[in-house]
């Protein structure tokens, strides 16, 4: 028996061209895996799923057969249906997991075309680049079409009321920017004002600005949304949708209860299960505690100075709030992240009404202006301890009768960096008054510092065993954080987020490396997420505007100056590659909230 048996060139059969869609990368399903797998050697796979193919649930190694219902067998079908979908299209992807090909699934993506580019790649052999072209630009987006829905069932009363302004919050970012500590987070908001189509929610469902939002009503209607506001200092923040997309959907604007909650009130927790049903409980308040939250490992936002109401009981929900009997908001049943561990852990509290109804009526009637703060972090010293830092017995008297149960007297913590509070305060200091008034607790502070309306709060405190009286004027923080983003060597850069001179001490100078890509340039020659760029061959950088122009007329090898979290000055340098890993910018538009990439 004679066989000829013809011999392949394996370099002729190995993928040499690829797609990079929605920030995955596709090409042909090579050889090798389809023999390690035993499949056929054809078919187009991720080797990353991406912002779009990650958040619907597709990793490396999916291999595609249909998508928006039409076969793909090869990359140049994958290309051509992609290019014919419309930015934030929705649409079903059949496909199968090449180590389990006998089992197809199917899942739905949202494709994005604003976020990252549609490119495909292809070998060049004489030189070994892979230069890319542009795919198609999209068809235009097709206008979101209102509909109605219903409100989920409860057995209870208040829990009808209260499901008419419970919404499913769902919250996803192709960029992590600021030190967020996910790409994909859920939650309960709640409708604050149906007129305006505002939505409140905890920080650790809407952690950034940069994302995109969909809110769903009655677990049957989703709309996109913006954020519009992050609160500075609390986990608040407020979400915008358009009111005519939910047609005759009975939503109601929640309302606020009056004055603080006290320990043994009853109330109700309402809120929305992983699946948007209602759940409703009824409980008392246990006790108001202060919340205390370990520095993050990676700066990002950390809750200061609150006191959080916890009740007895509490229902299993992604949140929603404390109720009265009427319906009306108590506290808002926020998660808190901690984010000090190699993991993120979350525990649920109530956030006071009172600061909600605040952030919320300052949005309506002063914009996104800056917010107060004091610009110091706020703990407790027991009275007996205060005694002997020279608290008199008539100011632990009037302590002990204005707050029985807590007995308690506040001391300053942190301050931050080049903020007022740090010019005239000190750590140890004890607050005893503020605006005039006897204070013993968190809320009793932020209050007469609101009350100051932007003049400067009087603060009686005890430093040395002296009494003192001081004046400081509120630190103002804008309502959004990180507005603007550089990508430059594949790196994500921004300015300087505050948690660094809250947290850590450190003066918000230079441009910050807030994230980098694995293989890229800023990887591969050293540059660490939380350093500091300060200098850019020899000359300062302040801001993004002044690094930019660094590295534009820059050749070869840049000379790149940093700092890191303890201040300690590294000198590394870094061979740029903008054919691989190109320049960009992402910014905010400040009147419609959405986010737009800027290639340059």
């Amino acid at each position: 028996l004679e066989l000829t048996i013809p011999v392949e060139n394996l370099h002729s059969i190995t993928p040499d061209t690829y797609l990079e869609a929605g920030g995955a990368i596709l090409h042909p399903l090579s050889y090798q895996r389809a023999r390690t797998y035993n499949v056929p050697a054809s078919g187009v796979t991720l080797a990353t799923g991406g912002y779009v193919f990650d958040n619907a649930g597709m990793g490396r190694g999916a291999v595609f057969l249909e998508i928006d219902g039409r076969p793909v067998p090869d990359l140049d079908a994958v290309q051509a249906v992609l290019e014919g979908l419309p930015d934030g299209a929705r649409v079903p992807v059949r496909w199968f997991d090449v180590e389990d090909p006998a089992r197809e699934r199917v899942s739905v993506i949202d494709w994005d075309r604003a976020w990252t580019p549609l490119l495909r790649c292809t070998r060049e052999d004489i030189h070994g680049t892979w230069p890319c072209e542009p795919g198609a630009a999209p068809p235009p987006s097709t206008p979101p079409v209102p509909a109605t829905a219903g409100l989920p069932p409860s057995r209870t009363r208040v829990g009808r009321k209260v499901a008419a302004s419970l919404v499913t919050v769902d919250f996803t970012t192709p960029f992590r920017v600021e030190g967020v500590h996910g790409e994909r987070f859920r939650g309960t908001g709640v409708v604050v004002d149906a007129e305006r189509g505002w939505v409140v929610v905890d920080r650790d469902t809407t952690p950034i600005s940069m994302g995109d939002v969909t809110i769903t009503f009655g677990g049957a209607v989703e709309v996109p949304a913006t954020v519009t506001f992050l609160h500075p200092a609390h986990n608040i923040a407020v979400l915008s949708y358009d009111p005519a997309l939910i047609g005759d959907t009975p939503v109601r604007s929640m309302g606020f209860t009056k004055g603080p909650a006290e320990p043994g009130d009853r109330v109700w927790h309402v809120g929305l299960d992983s699946s948007h049903q209602v759940v409703a409980r009824k409980t008392r308040v246990s006790r108001q505690n202060p919340l205390y939250l370990p520095v993050p490992t990676t700066p990002f936002f950390r809750e200061v100075n609150l006191d959080v109401i916890d009740p007895e009981a509490a229902a299993t929900s992604t949140g929603g709030v404390l109720a009265d009997r009427r319906g009306h908001m108590v506290a808002l049943w926020a998660s808190f992240v901690d984010l000090s561990g190699e993991r993120p852990d979350a525990w649920f509290h109530g956030m006071p009404a009172s600061l909600v109804e605040d952030a919320v009526d300052k949005l309506a009637s002063d914009g996104l202006g800056p917010w107060p703060t004091l610009g110091a972090e706020l703990g407790l010293k027991e009275l007996s301890e205060a005694g002997h830092l020279g608290l008199s017995p008539a100011r632990a008297a009037a302590v002990a009768k204005q707050d029985p149960e807590r007995r308690q007297v506040l001391v300053i913590e942190r301050l931050t960096v080049d903020s007022p509070a740090a010019k005239v305060l000190r750590v140890g200091d004890l607050v005893l008054e503020a605006g005039g008034e006897l204070v013993t607790r968190f809320g009793e502070v932020e209050s007469a510092l609101m009350d100051a309306s932007g003049g400067e709060l009087a603060l009686t405190i005890l430093r040395n065993g002296a009494e003192q009286q001081v004046s400081l004027a509120p630190q103002m923080v804008p309502g959004l954080g990180v507005t603007r983003v550089v990508s430059w060597a594949g790196s994500l850069l921004h300015e300087p987020p505050r948690w660094l001179p809250e947290q850590r001490g450190v003066p918000p100078i230079g441009v910050y490396v807030t994230w980098y890509w694995y293989g890229s340039p800023a990887a591969r020659y050293g540059m660490r997420a939380s350093a500091r760029i300060t200098e850019i061959n020899g000359v300062a950088v302040h801001n993004l505007d002044e690094l930019l122009a660094a590295v534009d007329g820059a050749e070869g090898t840049v000379r790149i100056t940093t700092l890191d979290l303890k201040n300690r000055e590294r000198a590394i340098t870094l061979k740029p590659d903008l054919e691989a890993w190109p320049t960009f910018e992402l910014l905010r538009d400040d009147t419609t909230g959405q986010w737009r990439r800027v290639d340059r």
